[in-house]
């Protein structure tokens, strides 16, 4: 899913910012966020 950069929902990862649709995904990659940047995570899943 392509998410703006206008979004108000975003965190800072390694120097890099992550831009996400809503507070629930932005909490889930807050929890792990090296297992969705490295393509781990099993709980990917569409917005």
């Amino acid at each position: 899913m392509d998410v703006p950069s206008s979004s108000r929902f975003s965190s800072k990862q390694n120097g890099r910012e992550y831009h996400f649709c809503s507070s629930s995904c932005k909490k889930q990659f807050d929890k792990k966020p090296m297992d969705y940047i490295r393509g781990k995570s099993s709980k990917r899943r569409g917005c």
